[in-house]
């Protein structure tokens, strides 16, 4: 959606607020598309989407913006998070 990405918006923040599903948001660590460190991210996501009934958040250490290299991490950790509904 590009709540940390550039150019920065804000309209990736409105949508937050309408999402009324659970939300799971994964950003690589060394991601360099990032406008602002990854746990003010977080805490915005986490603000922003009020109306969802379950927000997560988690950095898959080392990884980039495209994961490379860290793929099964990245699979391992939203397939966790499917298995837990």
């Amino acid at each position: 959606m590009g709540i940390g990405q550039r150019p920065r918006s804000s309209s990736g923040r409105r949508v937050l607020s309408g999402i009324k599903q659970p939300i799971f948001t994964v950003i690589g660590e060394k991601d360099d598309y990032l406008m602002a460190p990854i746990e003010k991210i977080f805490e915005v996501i986490k603000e922003k989407a009020r109306n969802s009934p379950r927000v997560e958040c988690r950095m898959i250490k080392g990884a980039d913006h495209d994961y490379r290299g860290h793929e099964k991490l990245l699979a391992s950790a939203v397939l966790k998070w499917l298995q837990s509904f």
